[in-house]
């Protein structure tokens, strides 16, 4: 299967649309000055992140978690804010 991925230039900035498989990382050469291309990421795909904030994208992946899981990643409640800065302007 072939998808349509975007290069640029890293001479002249020309940019090229080139097909090829995903697993593929084939070395691409700037058809205008034959430099190296390297592939550029130029939006991502419709639909793949529904949130239009990290902060609504942490709120729905939080509301999936079990009890469990949530536990697991909170802070341990030996350390407080002042502990935490006082660690920090040791480093």
């Amino acid at each position: 299967m072939s998808i349509v991925y975007t290069y640029e230039c890293e001479r002249c900035f020309h940019i090229e649309e080139v097909s090829h498989g995903m697993h593929e990382d084939p070395l691409i050469l700037c058809p205008k000055c034959e430099y190296i291309m390297s592939r550029i990421i130029t939006k991502a795909p419709a639909g793949y992140v529904a949130c239009k904030t990290l902060g609504s994208l942490a709120d729905r992946n939080a509301a999936r978690m079990s009890k469990e899981e949530k536990e697991s990643i909170t802070p341990s409640k030996e350390y407080n804010i002042k502990e935490i800065k006082r660690r920090l302007k040791d480093v």
